[in-house]
């Protein structure tokens, strides 16, 4: 289990290091990878770390809510976030 130091620490980890972005600028538009998308619909907001989709309206804060939207469960969004 993770202690609160951990998952503090798993928290702030940019959205833009899981889908390999380098973080500039004060937005980036990416492809959603949470549905059948073909042009960049979501908005990184790497100042405070959240995303919103224009396309299927997903959005959240911190690198655990972006995990947890492709469907895993917290344990293992923990254990991927780990990874990065």
């Amino acid at each position: 289990m993770l202690n609160e130091k951990e998952l503090e620490q798993l928290r702030n980890i940019p959205i833009t290091d899981i889908l390999g972005l380098r973080n500039t600028g004060r937005r980036r538009n990416v492809v959603c990878p949470f549905h059948g998308d073909t042009n960049p619909s979501m908005v990184i907001y790497p100042d405070t770390n959240s995303y919103y989709c224009f396309g299927c309206s997903r959005s959240g804060q911190g690198a655990i809510d972006f995990v947890l939207e492709s469907g895993c469960s917290f344990k293992e969004a923990m254990e991927e976030l780990k990874n990065i």
